[in-house]
């Protein structure tokens, strides 16, 4: 898979997760349909199905995805009823500078400015970095609510775990680059302390939890440690940009663990090197022709079109790596040279 690493980081954050679920799902022999914004599903002979967003299983909507998709505040409620620490934090009016500084020089300085829903932060270290930071939110898309919470700066750990299974341990210390920790890396006692805190949070099998450290080899107290996110829709692009082994361990994971749910008998895994390729929804299929198949050509596949073109339609076969074929059909989706040559929906099938 090596030859595609590259290609595939180029994709979205979502597209690379998907691209990843569509390749292992290709070497089970199974069907995958692909829809814009990361959607990912495919049916059982026994007519079961398994659907993704990204990651995440897109066939059931939680409680707690809900909640903390709109505000970044949503979680630390949960998590501090259940006697696990978390930032001290308050919300203020983007206008309301003053106050906001003399809480932030109560709590100490660094703090964390963000808006409610998360889209935009800062670490700050003094009055005028707060103030700056408060005048970008308030000159900003409404409403103008602030968050400010304590910063810990002794680094951070950040856990994606599928129930009490952690899939992937990320730490990163101050001035040092982020890396993955083996098994017999990882604190007990800050796994304990991630599990409870997905735990604590309904509605949550797969999610990932960060956590600031205050010390470099902290016990799991309140007075070295916080909870600042439980984040239901966990990026594999976060762990790692070199890491795409690490990231198949992660997604065949999770698609085993939906599928025993959803009571679907994976087929073996196998050697896929020819797959057959539907695209829906086309507005001029001929030209997108052109187009993909100059895409296919430099993935390395050998694409031949399968039936004389349909109105909105193509059908094709793509001989070559799957995981070439996989990156192919995001490409179709996504858009080969103008929007009038994208894909509605690209089916994907092993030949």
């Amino acid at each position: 898979m090596a030859e595609f690493e590259a290609r595939a980081r180029e994709l979205s954050a979502a597209d690379y997760d998907r691209w990843l679920i569509v390749c292992h799902l290709l070497d089970r022999g199974m069907n995958v349909h692909l829809l814009p914004g990361g959607v990912a599903f495919t049916n059982s002979e026994a007519g079961k199905g398994m659907a993704f967003l990204g990651m995440s299983s897109a066939s059931t909507t939680s409680f707690g995805g809900m909640a903390m998709s709109r505000r970044v505040t949503s979680a630390w409620p949960l998590l501090e009823e259940a006697g696990l620490p978390v930032p001290l934090w308050r919300a203020f009016k983007a206008t309301a500078a003053k106050t906001a500084g003399r809480f932030a020089e109560e709590a100490g300085y660094p703090v964390v400015v963000t808006t409610e829903k998360g889209e935009r932060f800062w670490a700050v270290e003094s009055q005028d970095q707060l103030r700056s930071a408060m005048e970008r939110i308030q000159a900003g898309p409404k409403p103008h609510k602030t968050i400010i919470r304590k910063k810990l700066t002794g680094g951070t750990m950040r856990f994606l775990l599928l129930e009490d299974r952690p899939l992937l341990v990320m730490a990163q210390q101050p001035d040092a680059a982020p890396a993955l920790l083996r098994d017999e890396d990882i604190s007990p006692g800050l796994l304990r302390l991630a599990q409870q805190a997905l735990r604590a949070v309904p509605g949550i099998e797969l999610g990932e939890v960060l956590m600031e450290l205050d010390v470099q080899n902290p016990s799991a107290t309140k007075n070295d440690i916080q909870v600042v996110q439980v984040n239901p829709a966990p990026s594999l692009r976060v762990y790692g940009k070199e890491e795409t082994a690490s990231h198949q361990y992660a997604v065949r994971a999770v698609v085993e663990h939906h599928a025993e749910e959803e009571g679907i008998s994976l087929p073996a895994l196998q050697s896929v090197d020819m797959v057959r390729l539907e695209c829906s929804g086309l507005i001029v299929p001929e030209e997108f022709y052109e187009n993909v198949s100059t895409a296919a050509a430099a993935l390395g596949c050998d694409l031949a079109l399968e039936d004389v073109p349909a109105e909105e339609s193509l059908s094709m076969t793509s001989a070559g790596a799957a995981e070439a074929s996989a990156l192919l059909a995001s490409t179709a989706l996504t858009g080969v040279g103008s929007k009038k040559h994208k894909a509605h929906m690209v089916s994907v099938s092993p030949v």
